[in-house]
């Protein structure tokens, strides 16, 4: 630009001052007009001022006084029409926060330049088409994504919800037709529930995060053309009946969105459209009315109370609050399409649009913003930026209702200061870096962006174990020692520290001991416990056991030194037979059997009578090592004095008939092949009793032989 634009821009904007204002920064004095010829009429020309009787030379460096300065005052002022005085500066950047630790303040910028509120765009909605007939707009909990109204015919058809993501991308229809008829009023709770004013029908519909409709039955109150729709923090749901005749005509209600259960807040309205909660109080929020029949804004407590809240210059149709409790207003008339921001009762101003033009779409900051109309249903999110239902120019429209905007949204538990660009709260969720835009506005547009880096990490746990290894004998449990919990960034309640196998821990050195311990902490722990090896641990090494610390994903851990649990000596003495340790034991239960004496028998577990070639009458029983168990050995014993010991304990041979002169000789066993069946098994009997032996005698030599007959 040359000296002379510069000066001509000077003059310019200078004097555009002077009209807004109504002063100028200009000196009073003999100011010439651009009538003047000065310098070949050049300063004349620019309309710089100079004084008439001052000397040649005066007059040069009072000019050149005036080239300076005004060189200086039109740079300042062209860089704020381009935004450039508006800075947002952060120190620090990248940030790193933990999980349930607050942040503090380190995130607080300087703040450079004037900034400006009502900084307006249009939203880009790929994929969808929204119609002159969009209501309604409405900001799901996590600032993700917009639920659009749209009665129109056009597009994706009639009745339709549309879902589009704020950061940008392609929309879908989240619901197309089916029961809708006429929506209008639309707001979003915590579990992603939508639900919807369906004025065809007199209606709320419900609507879960799918798209699938939801049982949803009223009870108590009647819908009458509901218009705006409302949730407060204990999921009361507010519907607007804007019908001005018939049951529930010009009311609040107030649904019990778990049961259905309405009632009349307030009644006494002039066909209300928008109604919003103030989200600062939870327990007794106030509710805000826009009434369209006139052109006020009403009040109203938990308890039904009504109070006029502003009187604005034409009629409202939607209402919105933001976190510091600010109203938001859409207006609309046939030349009057804006945003106002009322901060106190009848305090109010317009932050984006005009009260005398409108219609054609323009995006801008304040006063150069145009919406068209109607200018329906508005909403807005935590970070306050505001949307609207532009249905005259078929847009959603974001309108940044303070000086200050952050994109994208933050971590889950931070928040975003608009007015001050403050980074304030307590990360909930763990997240890898991501970088955010900040970006300033000024009267004229965009100031100059700053872009931070924020990491959020997931909080900790640690032990600290004992250096000293744990020593002991099986059966005597070792001394308690100290170990330290700590943790940072944790949720308060509780955390479980668990003992590996073999150990086990306490509160107090002498305390009671358990395999686990549940601990109580806040955001942070720090706490000592005891930990030793346990009296019933089984003998040997314990190497690479850690002791861990855990609270739902957090987990902390440390591997306690090798230890050592030794061998017991143990001696047990049962029937006066005594036991080592370490030896199987017998006899009982699950014992194993102990060995036979290999002269015994050739079979271990059966003793017989031998000796086919024999003649078993005659035979005497040799002299055994093994004895009967049911009877003291004898040195002879007749076999008919024994036969019922022989029936009992040889089943096999219980026909048979002993020698006895009194009695007829008979065979025994009846035949040959019949003897080898003659056996019997021998119980088992401790190496201290020996083995069964069978009875002895001699069998006469009148006794018959095997299958001869006497008489």
């Amino acid at each position: 630009m040359s000296l002379k634009g510069i000066l001509q821009a000077f003059v310019s904007l200078t004097g555009k001052a002077v009209s807004s204002t109504g002063t100028t920064s200009v000196e009073q004095g003999s100011r010439q007009s651009n009538e003047l010829a000065l310098d070949n009429g050049f300063y004349a020309e620019v309309g710089v001022p100079v004084i008439d009787n001052f000397p040649r030379k005066r007059r040069r460096l009072f000019s050149l006084k005036w080239l300076l300065h005004g060189t200086l005052v039109v740079t300042a002022l062209l860089a704020a029409k381009e935004g450039y005085g508006q800075t947002v500066t952060y120190t620090g950047s990248p940030y790193t926060f933990t999980v349930g630790s607050s942040i503090g303040a380190v995130a607080t910028p300087t703040v450079g330049g004037t900034l400006a509120r009502g900084q307006t765009s249009s939203i880009t909605a790929n994929g969808i088409t929204i119609t002159n007939t969009v209501t309604a707009v409405a900001v799901d909990p996590t600032n993700t994504f917009l639920y659009i109204t749209d009665q129109g015919t056009g597009g994706n058809g009639p009745n339709v919800i549309f879902k589009l993501p704020i950061a940008g991308g392609t929309g879908t229809t989240f619901v197309n037709g089916g029961s809708l008829n006429n929506p209008t009023g639309i707001v979003v709770d915590a579990a992603g529930n939508v639900f919807v004013a369906n004025q065809g029908t007199n209606q709320i519909l419900k609507y879960n995060s799918s798209g699938t409709i939801q049982t949803f039955t009223i009870s108590g109150v009647t819908i009458n053309t509901p218009g705006g729709l409302a949730l407060d923090a204990g999921g009361f749901l507010y519907v607007a009946n804007s019908a001005t005749s018939g049951t529930n005509a010009n009311s609040i209600l107030k649904i019990n969105t778990s049961t259905g259960a309405g009632s009349v807040l307030a009644s006494g309205f002039n066909a209300p459209k928008g109604v919003a909660v103030d989200p600062n109080n939870s327990v007794n929020p106030n509710v805000y009315v826009a009434n369209s029949g006139s052109t006020t804004i009403t009040k109203v407590t938990s308890a039904g109370a009504t109070s006029t809240y502003a009187t604005l210059p034409v009629s409202p149709t939607g209402v919105a609050v933001d976190a510091q409790g600010i109203v938001y207003v859409s207006e609309e008339a046939s030349q009057n399409h804006f945003i106002e921001r009322i901060t106190a009762v009848s305090t109010f101003s317009i932050i984006a649009g005009a009260q005398t033009t409108g219609g054609t779409l323009t995006d801008g900051t304040g006063a150069n913003a145009r919406f068209g109309n109607p200018l329906n249903y508005i909403a807005i999110n935590t970070l306050g930026d505001l949307y609207a239902a532009d249905a005259g120019n078929t847009r959603i429209r974001k309108v940044i209702t303070s000086g200050i905007d952050i994109s994208p949204n933050l971590p889950a538990g931070l928040s975003f200061n608009p007015s001050t660009g403050a980074i304030t709260g307590t990360p909930t969720t763990a997240q890898a870096q991501t970088s955010y835009t900040v970006t300033p506005y000024g009267t004229s547009g965009v100031g100059t962006t700053s872009t931070i880096q924020i990491t959020v990490t997931a909080g900790t746990l640690s032990i600290t174990n004992p250096a000293s290894a744990y020593t002991t004998t099986y059966g005597t449990a070792t001394a308690g020692q100290s170990i330290t919990v700590t943790g940072s960034g944790l949720t308060a309640g509780n955390v479980t520290v668990t003992a590996p196998t073999g150990f086990e821990l306490s509160t107090t050195s002498n305390g009671t001991y358990t395999s686990s311990l549940t601990l109580t902490s806040t955001t942070t722990i720090n706490q000592t416990i005891f930990l030793r090896l346990a009296a019933n641990a089984a003998a040997g090494s314990y190497a690479s056991k850690s002791v861990t610390a855990t609270q739902g994903s957090i987990t902390g851990s440390d591997v306690i030194p090798t230890s050592t649990v030794s061998k017991a000596t143990l001696s047990v003495t049962a029937n006066a037979v005594p036991k080592t340790y370490g030896t199987a034991l017998t006899g009982g239960s699950g014992s194993t059997p102990e060995a036979r004496p290999a002269s015994c028998s050739t079979s271990p577990a059966r003793a017989s009578f031998s000796g086919r070639t024999a003649r078993p009458w005659r035979r005497r029983l040799r002299r055994s090592r093994c004895r009967f168990p049911h009877r003291p050995r004898r040195r002879s014993a007749p076999i008919h004095r024994g036969r019922a010991s022989a029936a009992r304990h040889w089943p096999a041979c219980s026909r048979a008939r002993a020698c006895s002169g009194s009695r007829p000789a008979q065979a025994w066993p009846p035949s040959g092949a019949g003897w080898a069946t003659c056996r019997r098994s021998e119980p088992s009997r401790p190496a201290t009793r020996g083995c069964p032996t069978p009875p002895r005698r001699s069998c006469s030599s009148s006794r018959a032989a095997p299958g001869s007959t006497t008489g």
